[in-house]
Formats: C-alpha cells, sequence, structure tokens
C-alpha cells in the first residue's frame, strides 16, 4: 500500500504524548518565537496556535486572539503538562526500559547507548534531580543492558583503587566505540554483527536497511563563488537554529575568505562550540527568483550524512506539479549548509491541502510525510515509516550566545599574551576600501561616494525586507515624547528644518516608491541630549541597525571600512612635543559627503511637525551618522584630500594625517609662524571639499586673531570670567594654562551600590594616557573581586567589598584636581631618552610607565610622565611573581614599542632604557628562548624581539615608579607622589646607564630539565664559532650529514664547557643533529636572505619572491613559510617549513642526499627530514631525483611512516621514494618488514589464529598512520594515474582484515605539488561528488 503525503499549512510541534515532550517543545518555542521582541502577543498566540494539536490545541483554541490570551495560554500549558513528577519518571523509565546491547555491539549501538544516558542524566540535572551521588544505583541499571563480556572487560580496565562512576564507565564506552570505527570501517549502521573489511576505490559500501526515516527538511540552494561559479550546495532548513552554518569545506570552493566573528554556539544537551568565522552568502533559489542574504557562520562540520540510509521512492506518491527543492533527497549525502530560523519563516508559502489517494480507505498514521512549500522548492519531511532508525538518532540545535560586556570587563585581568605572528587583512575593509577608490568622486569642491554595500542594488529589495511598518510604530512613539516635551520638539523641529534648508535632505513622495522592486530602507531616528555641549545639545540620532521583518538591517548590508585615522592615545602623545597649540573641529563633517542619488533610497526618514499633518518622507543626501560605514566614508575623504594635496599643503596633510580625531583637530609645533602657516593650509585644503573648521581653540591668542567669535571655542563672555577650561578628545585642558586637568568624577550615589553602578561610575574616569593609573589599579581590583563573586547586575555587592569600595570612591571624591603640563620642553635638550619601568605586586596587579628625559648642557635632567598602563592580577588562575614580573615586562615591551614608533619620526629620542625590580625576569630575558618552558619561552620571544636594541637593567623596589602602578595608591596620595610625576631622583641628574655587577640567580624556574639540551646558536657565536670560521667548516665536507656530526660535535665540546654537566655519550641525540642543522640553515638564509631577514625584524613586509609565501621568523631565528594552518593538529614542520634558498649550496647538499636514499636504510637522522619542509624550488634538482631513480616526468610516490610514542615499535622515521611501476609490491614489501615481521606483532597475530587470550605486554592502542604522496612535477600538464586504492586492496587487503581487530589503521592520501616561485596559478574546473560547480 503506497503512502499518500499529507501536505499541512504548518507543521504541528506539540501533542499530548509524553510529558518530557513538553518541557523539549516550550524551550525550542521560547527561543524562537516568545523571545522575539518584534512579534507581538497576537503574532506569538498565532504561532502558539498553529504548533499545537490534540488536547493541548483544545486546551487554548476557545481562547480569544487578544494579547492578553497569550500569557493565559501559556499559563494553562504550563498547569497541564509540566507535571515535574511525571517529567522525571519518564526520564527514570528511559533508562529502564533501555534496550540490552548486543553481543557484538558495533560503534554506532555504543555511541547511541551513551548518548540516550547523557542526554537523560543532562534532562534529570536540568530538572534539578541530584544525580551526582546516584553512581551506583545507575551503575546497577546500566549493567543489565550490557553483555558479559564488555562489562567484564570494563572492570578490568577502569582503576579499581577507585569506586567506579557512571562518566567512567561511559567514557570506557566512548573509548571502545572510537576503536571499533578505527578499526572496522565496514561496520553497518543497523547492525551490531561485525562484517569483514572490505576497502574500495575511495569509498565505503554501506549494509542498506528497510527501516527509512526522514525528519529534516532538505533543500539545494545556489550560490556563486568568487570567481563567477554556479555552486549548488545541499542545505538543511531549521526552524530551531536560531543561526545559519556552512562548512569550512563549501567556504573553500567558494574561494571567499570569511570575516573574523567571534561566536559561541550552543547545542543540544548544552554543548558549546567557539565558532571564529562568518561568511555573508548571496542563496539563490534554483525553483524560483528568489535570493536572500544569509549571514552564514563557518563550522568544520554540520551533521552526518542525511537522509542515514536511502528512502526508496516506490512507497512516494508525490503529487503531480510538485517542484522538490532537492530532487535527490532521498539519497544520502553531505550537508554543506544548515538555513536558521531567520530565514526559515521568511521562505515559507501557502500550500493546499491534497487530495488522498482513491486507493487509500484508511487513516494515515501521523507520522507520514508532508509536503512545506517553500520558495526553494517543495519540501518532504516527517517519519517515512512508524520503524525508525535506533542505531543513529540525529538533533540539530543552535543557539546564539553573543559575547556581552562582561567578556569586555574581564579583560582587565586576563594575563598578558603573546601576539600572533601572522595576521590577514580582514577581507571585508578590503573590499570596502576597494569600492571606495572605485567611485569616489570630488566636483565642484564636494565629495560623492557610494555606500559599500555587500549585496548587488538590484537583489536588496529581496533581502532586505519590509522597513516602513517598523519605522513608522518608532516615529509614533517618538511623536509622543516629543509632545510631551515642547523645547525638545523645538529643537527637533529646527534641527530637521535646518537639515532640508541646507541640501542634506528633501521630501520625496512615499508613494513614488515601489516597494516591492526599489531598494528602500526607512531609518528610525531620537534625540540624544548632551547639555554640556555648547553647539549641539540636542543631536538627532539615525538608527541604521533597526531589523526590518526578515531580520536584516541596512548595517548589516553594508561593509565595514578600515581605520585610517591614528588612535587616540598616538594624536594625544603626538600633541605634547610643540609649546604653541592649535585645536579645531570640521563643522558637520559627516554632512558635507554626499551619497550617490541612486544609493539615497536607503536613507529615509519619516516625519511631521505635528499630528494633525500627513507624515512625510524625507529622504537624506548625505552620509549619515548612525550608518555602520559613515565613520570610514568620512575619514576616507580627508585622507583623500592629504593624499592629493599633500606636496603643496604639507602642512595641512600632515595634521590630517597625524592630528586628527574622526572631526576633532590638535596640532601643536614650536614655530609660531609654523603653526600660523598651518593653520592657512588646513583651511585652504578642507575648503577643497566643502569642509569648514569652527570651535577654534589656542594656547596663543593672537593665532585666533582672524577667527570670527562666534567660530571660537570661548566667547569673550567666558573668557572674561575665567573659564578657559575645554575638552581635547575627551581630556579636559585649560588653556590658558596649558595642562590637562585631572578631576574626580560626580558624587556615587551610595544608596545603590550594585556591579552595574559600580562599573557605570569607574568608566565616568576617563584617562586615556594612564596618568592616574596608580589609582584605576585599586578601581579595577575591587571590579575583579565583584566579578569573582558572581553578583547579579543589580544586585547589591557583598558587605566587604562594598566598604572598600566606598572608602576608595570618597577618597576619589576629596582628592584635589590635579594638573599635567601638556608641553613637554625639549628646546634646550642635549639628550632626550625614553625610560620605560616594569614592575608587578602578588595581591594587586600588574603595570608599566614610561617617561621622557631631558637632559641639557649641565648635565641637569627631568623626568616627564608620559603614560602608563597595568592589569590586574587573574583571580581564576594565579600565576607567581616571577610570571607576574614577566608580564609586566612584555607589557612594558609593547607599550615602549608603540610610544616609540609614535614619536621617533617626529621627536628626537638617542636612547631607549627599560627597567626591572625583577633579576629573574632580567635572566630570563638574557637566556635563550630554547632553553625556557613554554610560557616563559614564548613571552621572552616577544619581549627579546620588540627590545632587542634596548637595554634592560636593574632599579631596586623602592626607587620604581611602576611599583605605585603595580599595588596602587589612594586618590589623596597621587597628587603628591613625587616619585610618580617626576621618576627616580638617581635619573634626575647625571647618570650613566650601564650594566652594573649585578648578579643575577643561576638556578632560574621554568628551565627546561633535559641533559641534552644543545647549546643556542646565540651563545655558540660568542663562545668559539664565529660567522667566517663556521663558514669555512661548511665549505671542508660535501655530504649533508658528516657536516651536521661535525656542527653538533662541536656545540656538544662548548655546552660541555659552558655547563657543569658533561655529556660522554658518542651517540649523537636527535634534538642535538637537529639544532645542528638548524643553524647551518640559519647561517645559509643569512647568506641568501638577508635583507629580508632585517625587514621580518623590523615587523616590515618582504618584497621579491618569498612575499607569496607570508615568510616569518620562529623562535630559532629560521624563516619558514607562513600560512593559516597555526590551530592545525600538524608538526610544526608541515605547519610552516622552512625556506632553503635555491642556489646555495646547503640546498644542493640535501637534494644530493634525498637522491642517494634507498629502500630499508636508514636515511635522515631522526626527526631531520620532517624538520626540512620546503626547498626553495629547483626544477633541475627533481629531474636529478627523478634520474636517479630510473625515471623522467613520471608519477614519484612516497611513503611516509611518523614516529610512533611506543618506542617498542618504532626505533626510527624512514621515508621511501619509488616509482609507479613497483609501487604495489614496494608497499607491501616495506610494510612487511616495518610492521609485521616485528616479533611481538607477530606473536600477538599467532595468538589469535590459536585464539589464545592476547597478552597483556602487548599494546592495545597501538596505530600505524600510512601516507601515500604522490609528487606532481608538472602539475599543469601531468597526468598521474596510479591508483592507491587498487594497490592497497590488492596487495594488503587481507594483510590489513588480519589486524584489523589489533591495530588502528589510518591510509591517507596527498598530491605534492613542486612549482617555481614565478608559478602563475591557472583555475582548473573541479566537479565536487556533493556540491556542483558549473560554468
Amino acid at each position: 500500500m503506497e503512502e499518500q503525503l499529507k501536505p499541512l499549512k504548518a507543521q504541528r510541534g506539540y501533542a499530548k504524548g509524553k510529558y518530557s515532550e513538553y518541557v523539549t517543545f516550550i524551550e525550542i518555542f521560547k527561543s524562537v518565537i516568545h523571545n522575539d521582541k518584534s512579534l507581538d502577543n497576537v503574532q506569538k498566540l498565532y504561532y502558539l496556535r498553529s504548533y499545537l494539536q490534540g488536547e493541548p490545541f483544545d486546551l487554548v483554541k476557545n481562547l480569544p486572539l487578544n494579547s492578553a490570551s497569550y500569557e493565559e495560554a501559556m499559563q494553562l500549558l504550563s498547569k497541564r503538562f509540566y507535571n515535574k513528577y511525571q517529567i522525571v519518571n519518564e526520564h527514570v523509565n528511559t533508562l529502564l526500559d533501555l534496550e540490552k546491547l548486543p553481543k557484538y555491539a558495533g560503534a554506532n549501538d555504543l555511541r547511541t547507548f551513551v548518548s540516550v544516558v547523557n542526554q537523560t542524566m543532562s534532562a534529570l540535572t536540568n530538572l534539578q534531580v541530584n544525580v551526582d551521588d546516584k553512581d551506583p544505583f545507575l551503575l546497577g541499571i546500566l549493567q543489565r543492558k550490557l553483555d558479559t563480556y564488555s562489562w567484564r572487560s570494563y572492570q578490568l580496565e577502569r582503576n579499581l583503587e577507585n569506586d567506579p562512576t557512571v562518566q567512567d564507565f561511559l567514557s570506557y564506552l566512548e573509548r571502545r566505540a572510537l576503536a571499533l570505527e578505527n578499526t572496522d570501517h565496514s561496520e553497518t549502521a543497523t547492525s551490531g554483527k561485525r562484517q569483514p573489511a572490505s576497502i574500495t576505490k575511495s569509498k565505503v559500501t554501506l549494509a542498506t536497511t528497510t527501516n527509512s526515516t526522514m525528519e529534516c527538511l532538505y533543500s539545494r540552494v545556489k550560490v556563486f563563488a568568487k570567481n563567477g561559479q554556479e555552486v549548488h550546495i545541499k542545505c538543511i532548513l531549521d526552524s530551531g537554529s536560531q543561526v545559519s552554518l556552512i562548512t569550512a569545506r563549501a567556504v573553500e570552493v567558494l574561494g571567499f575568505t570569511p570575516e573574523q566573528n567571534n561566536l559561541n554556539l550552543i547545542g543540544v544537551a548544552g554543548n558549546n562550540n567557539k565558532v571564529s568565522y562568518c561568511l555573508p552568502l548571496q542563496v539563490h533559489s534554483l525553483t524560483t527568483n528568489f535570493s536572500t542574504l544569509v549571514d552564514c557562520h563557518v563550522v568544520e562540520k554540520i551533521t552526518c550524512k542525511l537522509p542515514q540510509s536511502p528512502v526508496d521512492l516506490k512507497n512516494l506518491n508525490i503529487p503531480a506539479g510538485i517542484t522538490l527543492a532537492d530532487p535527490s533527497f532521498n539519497q544520502p549525502s553531505e550537508i554543506n549548509m544548515l538555513i536558521g530560523a531567520g530565514v526559515f519563516f521568511q521562505v515559507l508559502l501557502q500550500l493546499e491541502e491534497a487530495q488522498r489517494s482513491p486507493s487509500t480507505n484508511h487513516q494515515l498514521p501521523s507520522s507520514s510525510p508532508s509536503i512545506i512549500n517553500t520558495k526553494f522548492g517543495h519540501v518532504i519531511a516527517g517519519a517515512l515509516t512508524d520503524t525508525i532508525i535506533k542505531d543513529q538518532v540525529v538533533s540539530l540545535f543552535c543557539a546564539k550566545c553573543e559575547s556581552d560586556v562582561s567578556d569586555n570587563i574581564k579583560k582587565l585581568w586576563e594575563v598578558e599574551s603573546v601576539p600572533e605572528l601572522l595576521k590577514e587583512r580582514d577581507s571585508e575593509q578590503e573590499l570596502a576600501e576597494k569600492l571606495f577608490v572605485s567611485s569616489v568622486k570630488l566636483e565642484n569642491n564636494k565629495f560623492t561616494v557610494d555606500l559599500p554595500l555587500k549585496i548587488e542594488t538590484g537583489n536588496i529589495n529581496e533581502s532586505l525586507g519590509n522597513s516602513f511598518d517598523l519605522a513608522l510604530h518608532r516615529f509614533l512613539s517618538l511623536e509622543k515624547r516629543l509632545q510631551k516635551n515642547i523645547n525638545l520638539l523645538t529643537n527637533y523641529q529646527k534641527f530637521i528644518d535646518d537639515y532640508v534648508a541646507l541640501g542634506h535632505g528633501h521630501y520625496v513622495d512615499i508613494n513614488s516608491y515601489n516597494f516591492n522592486e526599489d531598494p528602500i530602507y526607512f531609518v528610525p531616528h531620537h534625540s540624544v541630549i548632551n547639555e554640556n555641549s555648547k553647539s549641539t545639545p540636542m543631536r538627532v540620532v539615525f538608527d541604521c541597525s533597526m531589523k526590518t521583518n526578515k531580520k536584516i538591517s541596512l548595517n548589516d548590508i553594508l561593509l565595514n571600512g578600515p581605520t585610517v585615522q591614528k588612535e587616540l592615545f598616538d594624536i594625544v602623545l603626538l600633541y605634547r612635543y610643540g609649546e604653541y597649540t592649535l585645536s579645531s573641529d570640521i563643522k558637520k563633517m559627516f554632512r558635507n559627503i554626499l551619497v550617490n542619488p541612486e544609493h539615497t533610497s536607503l536613507q529615509n526618514i519619516l516625519w511631521r511637525d505635528n499630528s494633525s499633518q500627513a507624515i512625510r518622507c524625507i529622504r537624506l543626501d548625505t552620509v549619515s551618522y548612525g550608518m555602520k560605514s559613515s565613520s570610514y566614508l568620512a575619514t576616507r575623504c580627508l585622507f583623500e584630500l592629504a593624499k592629493t594635496h599633500e606636496h603643496d599643503l604639507p602642512l595641512a596633510a600632515f595634521i590630517i594625517k597625524n592630528c586628527t580625531y574622526v572631526d576633532d583637530i590638535i596640532y601643536s609645533c614650536s614655530d609660531l609662524n609654523q603653526l600660523i602657516e598651518a593653520k592657512r593650509q588646513l583651511c585652504e585644503m578642507l575648503s577643497y571639499g566643502s569642509f569648514s573648521l569652527h570651535k577654534w581653540a589656542s594656547n596663543t591668542p593672537s593665532i585666533l586673531a582672524d577667527i570670527p567669535e562666534a567660530e571660537q571655542q570661548f566667547s569673550q563672555l567666558e573668557l572674561q570670567k575665567g573659564n578657559y577650561s575645554m575638552k581635547a578628545l575627551g581630556l579636559n585642558l585649560d588653556v590658558q594654562k596649558d595642562c590637562f586637568i585631572i578631576n574626580s568624577p560626580v558624587p556615587f550615589n551610595e544608596e545603590v551600590i550594585t556591579k552595574r553602578e559600580v562599573l557605570s561610575y569607574i568608566s565616568k574616569f576617563y584617562d586615556p594616557l594612564g596618568f592616574a593609573g596608580p589609582i584605576v589599579i585599586k578601581a579595577k581590583s575591587i571590579i575583579s573581586r565583584i566579578w569573582s563573586n558572581n553578583t547579579a547586575w543589580d544586585e547589591r555587592i557583598p558587605a566587604e567589598l562594598a566598604d572598600e569600595w566606598l572608602q576608595f570612591v570618597r577618597s576619589l571624591a576629596a582628592m584635589q584636581p590635579i594638573n599635567i603640563n601638556r608641553y613637554i620642553p625639549t628646546k634646550t635638550a642635549v639628550t632626550e631618552q625614553l625610560i620605560g619601568f616594569a614592575d608587578a605586586s602578588s595581591t594587586t596587579g600588574y603595570g608599566c610607565c614610561i617617561y621622557h628625559r631631558v637632559v641639557d648642557k649641565t648635565g641637569k635632567a627631568k623626568l616627564y610622565l608620559l603614560c602608563s598602563k597595568s592589569r590586574v592580577n587573574p583571580r581564576a588562575n594565579p600565576l607567581t611573581i616571577p610570571r607576574l614580573e614577566l608580564n609586566a615586562a612584555l607589557l612594558l615591551s609593547t607599550l615602549m614599542e608603540r610610544v616609540y614608533n609614535t614619536l621617533h619620526e617626529n621627536v628626537k629620542i638617542d636612547d631607549v632604557y627599560l627597567f626591572t625590580d625583577s633579576k629573574i625576569t632580567l635572566a630570563w630575558i638574557q637566556t635563550e628562548t630554547t632553553k625556557l618552558q613554554a610560557y616563559v619561552s614564548n613571552r621572552v620571544g616577544v619581549i627579546q624581539q620588540k627590545t632587542n636594541k634596548w637595554p634592560w637593567l636593574y632599579v631596586p623596589s623602592t626607587a620604581n615608579p611602576a611599583d605605585l602602578i603595580s599595588r596602587g595608591i589612594s586618590p589623596q596620595e597621587l597628587p603628591n607622589s613625587a616619585l610618580w610625576w617626576e621618576g627616580p631622583e638617581f635619573l634626575q641628574s647625571e647618570y650613566k646607564f650601564e650594566s652594573k655587577d649585578l648578579e643575577l640567580p643561576v638556578s632560574l624556574p621554568e628551565m627546561k630539565k633535559s641533559k641534552t639540551t644543545p647549546l643556542p646558536a646565540k651563545v655558540v657565536l660568542t663562545t668559539g664559532i664565529e660567522q667566517d670560521i663556521l663558514s669555512e667548516i661548511l665549505n671542508k665536507y660535501s655530504n649533508i650529514d658528516k657536516m651536521t656530526r661535525v656542527i653538533a660535535y662541536i656545540l656538544r665540546f662548548c655546552n660541555n664547557l659552558k655547563s657543569g654537566t658533561k655529556i660522554h655519550d658518542k651517540t649523537l641525540t636527535p634534538d642535538e643533529l637537529q639544532h645542528a642543522l638548524h643553524l647551518i640553515i640559519k647561517h645559509e638564509q643569512s647568506i641568501y636572505f638577508c635583507d629580508e631577514i632585517n625587514s621580518l625584524r623590523k615587523g616590515n613586509c618582504v618584497r621579491g619572491p618569498l612575499k607569496s609565501l607570508h615568510p616569518f621568523l620562529d623562535k630559532d631565528g629560521l624563516i619558514r613559510v607562513g600560512g593559516r594552518l597555526d590551530n592545525s593538529d600538524i608538526p610544526l614542520s608541515q605547519k610552516h617549513p622552512i625556506i632553503l634558498a635555491q642556489k646555495s649550496r646547503i640546498t644542493e647538499l640535501i637534494i644530493q642526499n634525498i637522491i642517494n636514499l634507498r629502500v630499508h636504510k636508514k636515511l635522515l637522522p631522526p626527526a631531520l627530514h620532517q624538520s626540512l619542509g620546503v626547498v626553495a624550488d629547483d626544477q633541475e634538482a627533481l629531474e636529478a631525483v627523478l634520474e636517479a631513480l630510473g625515471g623522467a616526468h613520471d608519477q614519484l610516490l612516497v611513503v611516509q611512516r611518523p614516529v610512533l610514542r611506543q618506542h617498542v615499535w618504532v626505533a626510527d622515521e624512514s621515508v621511501v621514494f619509488f616509482r609507479d611501476a613497483k609501487a604495489s609490491q614496494t608497499l607491501a614489501r616495506v610494510l612487511n618488514s616495518w610492521i609485521y615481521q616485528l616479533p611481538v606483532l607477530r606473536d600477538s597475530v599467532a595468538a589469535r589464529a590459536a585464539q589464545v587470550p592476547r597478552r597483556t605486554r602487548f599494546p592495545p592502542s597501538a596505530r600505524y598512520h600510512i601516507v601515500l604522496s604522490v609528487v606532481h612535477p608538472d602539475p599543469a600538464g601531468a597526468d598521474v594515474r596510479f591508483d592507491a586504492g587498487d594497490a592497497v586492496e590488492d596487495y594488503i587487503g587481507t594483510f590489513v582484515d588480519e589486524l584489523s581487530e589489533l591495530h588502528n589503521f589510518t591510509l591517507k592520501s596527498q598530491w605534492i605539488h613542486l612549482l617555481d616561485f614565478n608559478f602563475q596559478a591557472k583555475e582548473v574546473t573541479t566537479v565536487y561528488p556533493l556540491m556542483s560547480v558549473q560554468s
């Protein structure tokens, strides 16, 4: 009897069944519908009714469709079906009713068993049922579900000294399932019976089953790759997922570079996965003209192949006229995309009830499948039979967990981390820059720019959706608020009138828009009041982040351009080095830039002067603040002016590039005539873009003589009252006294002491340069302890912390204003130095501070505090004092590098000196990183790299100003702290910066404990092997093996002389050989890549043939190939191979050594060949290798076996090269020699054949990785036909079968392409088995 598909308008989500099913349903419903603030209660009630059936539906069906009924319906359902006793009882029965595992349970059997137990335990825990102390009872239940053999194996494996736990038991089952998967790839999905292994050509044949199921909604969609090719991807439509996903493989096929976007994905049973990348994709339907923009988060894998088994279409009677979204929905295939709820409800269409088949006279089961009509085509979902596969259940649910303010606050006490070596430019920023350059116009002294859209204009309407209704709702709410405040309404009306009068917007007829086709977006707006602002006390803000009915905003489809201006820290720092100052503000900077008229339809606002008028539409014609790209477009236009006129107006160009932050300009110099000329150039340059300046201010009144009073910062009345205080990039500045002022914030409300109020108060203390670092660290420390107590935002903090906080804020309120001279005089300076101090305390935090030391001709010196930085000690994982001191030194090295780079081109800096009061830190910095443990080594490496030109010196703690910022001082002590403001006394007079006879610790912590650690190259070069001597030694030998051993023995000799421990063993260790080889290669690189090494050390980009390899210097100073494999689980030599010079003699010797390799011979020293990942390409060398092996441009097979951890199996590594003609026979012989003939293994095989219990000394978890690598000498034209699958099946298939239950084998293959550096890649159309690529 054929099953008739039953089309539904909406799938009902819950019928009266298990009480536990109600909990699952209501949690998903709340996540998708209930928590959606864009839906009102009537809409939520509609969705709720549509998802119910049976008794639940009858419970709410008679409620009226109004707002109050929704809450009543939720209460009725909860009261009726949230029966905790029944829910707990059902979960307990789930464990009791588990089917007993078969005697030969397969991997899927075990995983399903573990999954059910874990889900049940999690459900009971969520119901606040304490299951932690119920292990004996639960194990008694679970024991009955296992066969005797499995239970006995568990008892033999577990630690008998500890009581058994459920978690240990489940971990054992997981390990066993993994072992079964790795040893028997032919295991079926439905049976526990083991089948013989069968290796075929790149595929595994699975046994089929008659029990079919398919409950997901499958579709195929169309996307376009970066090169314009059309790619079809199979996806799942999932209404339970808050986000959309795409696999990394699909991204690779498409050729796009994802954007950085950190996100936490919470799945079934609370599984949390961190996702770091997102890719906006325009997804097209294959059956209609529909397309939409989908933000896809990139994951490695979404789920298994679905459906899990083929579905027989003979059992279905699909109605005529149905166009399937996925014609091959019944065949198992990879899922490379998941479309979440944000798009799911957009694509649903109406579908009338289908007629029942005439031959069907009985009621179809409730589990019969359904047809759902979507814009992608018709999708089929639901169970196809009453029998469901029990071996594996697929459940998908993804909840998005955005990072919140807590994550940002926690950065205050995060340990200083080592920066990434390789950083790639954000693709979104790069694309925004390209769009700007190609579209910007400067006509009639007016800029016109395009909005940097992610999608084409013609697709915006369909993707963006309807924004009018929500904008209208927001405007009506605004109107009600304005009517209650006449002054605010008057100011708002004036703003709108001025906006239109200045030509920044114009009225349009709403009816002129085609809402179904035109790219339209209506922007809500509201007011922001700033009573302290003189020019704009009321500012209107446009909200371009408002979501439309499709959950997409204008900002979502705009690109975010790069930051083109200097950071505020750098601008303020440079501002201190000129005697005369000038500050100004660009008037209406954003609104002086026109937007391309084709894009202004995306900038509509609604307005009317009073409620009696009709609502009108104003189209904004200029760049609007509130858009994601506004700041970039405005500042980029300023930079375009600076680039255009940098030769004829150099002073103005310098100010725009180095002294401008958004629309604020602060500039200083010590030449009054230069300042006047800079003002003239600045006005002239900005006029070329129709920009004008206002809010002029200067510490020299004559500078402003020709500026109208209305355009100045201070009026005459204010000057007469002595009001010279202004804001300069957020800092309080007294123009007359020419000093920065640090004031305490307004008094704290002591009646409300919550985490929210504490954070709000301390955020008002603005100190970007760290002048008040010693008191800020005290506040940070208190905040850190509040966070560690997990206090809620609006909950009163603990009494002890509250008392400490009140003492702090009272002291802060009583602090007298602190005046810090803005100008650092350097006219009479003979010597100018930057002095840095670092320190840490065990109780509070660690930090650093930097001073500018100015020495005059008499030898008298004065120190000026430039900046400081601090971190709070981590509380979750406390650090030792030496580690804290090291982190302080790292913080100082980073800050000093930034200060030096900002100043050295404009300020004379003769020397830089760095001080710490930690002798251990000084000793670490002077130690080779290879001798240090990882944590210390990584940080010391960065310190050495950043400060290699500057000396580190010792300072006593009593003379270290950084001691104040590490432990903190009270606000009342800070104004009078001479040590903090003037620096230590010993530097205020003539002082010789030289290393004293300081005894550093000999026995250092965090050192590697290795007797055979080779002497570092840096030390060797100072104890005997100079560069010219090393070259002479290398030229004596023509064999790389002998050369390496000679250098290794020399290094050992030097090490024996220097260290107390001597090595007498005649055999060289692998580490010694590797270090010697690295020293040789480093010497060759210093000859052939001298310029590249210097560029990398300075942090500059490498030019020339190595540029495409993205090279970097590793911790040993070797140049390695860069890339994006930092997080991959492969050796360093494969992630970042060493680069050798093409014409180097060492390169020739290494190649000659490879040519001389033979099977069954010890080839390279252990761990040697894997350290040489890349040889700078030489086609002649490759031909020499092939000729030596008896072939030309033929296939070359490489069999490589890595070292295993079990030394009973492998003594060293081996690599075998041989031609294709004898590949199969040689492969079998090599495997036989390496593995099969080992006595232990042979005895074990014999024991198994004789059915003798396995020997306990036999390692049960040994693994072998067989890697087949085909070297492709001519990728553009070679036709390689070697079939690894046939070779394995024909010659070692039986061999692998025989060992399948004893060992785990992984068979991998790869292609190696040898290319010239100047090789130009050519695209080749590729047909993917799971994603079709069409031209």
